[in-house]
């Protein structure tokens, strides 16, 4: 409503949504300007020129297959809970995550169960709760990688003595 009572027009909506751009691309062009006032395009353009690209495709097919199957992981703790969410819905949530954690670190994990929670009229505390369920998870299982990744590496006296030196690796 507006301040004469009467519902927003159709002309206002879209107008309030002109300003939300407008504002964005403003703050996104000031903190470009900041970013990138010292840099030396020349030189990144002499690097950008001398880099191998034949990587760039398989990287960038195993980063998104990897982001996939941690929004199918997180899908199947969801349905756990009894939810259906759709796979395409779960993996916009943790790309987005990510993007927030860039700006936000740890608020990534809370924004990701904020999106499902407001696109699906769904309860945050559930989706939390997986996240920490995941991360409980994730902990566990990085434990055990490096508990089994210390045996191995005691195993083999040539493996200390090449991460320790010869000095160190006596003493061991």
């Amino acid at each position: 409503m507006t301040n004469s009572g009467s519902p927003k027009t159709t002309t206002e909506q879209p107008n309030n949504k002109l300003k939300q751009v407008l504002i964005g691309i403003a703050f996104s062009v000031v903190f470009l300007w900041f970013a990138f006032r010292q840099v030396d395009f020349k030189e990144v353009q002499q690097v950008l020129g001398s880099i191998s690209y034949g990587w760039l495709l398989p990287f960038i097919i195993t980063v998104l297959v990897s982001h996939w199957m941690r929004a199918a992981r997180w899908g199947l703790l969801i349905k756990g809970e009894g939810l259906r969410i759709p796979a395409f819905s779960l993996f916009t949530a943790v790309m987005n995550m990510y993007a927030m954690n860039y700006a936000f670190p740890r608020l990534g994990e809370i924004s990701r169960s904020w999106y499902i929670a407001n696109r699906h009229n769904l309860q945050i505390s559930k989706l939390l709760g997986t996240v920490v369920l995941e991360r409980v998870v994730d902990s566990f299982t990085l434990l055990l990688l490096l508990i089994g990744s210390f045996i191995t590496v005691l195993r083999e006296p040539s493996i200390v003595r090449g991460l320790l030196g010869n000095d160190l690796a006596t003493e061991i």
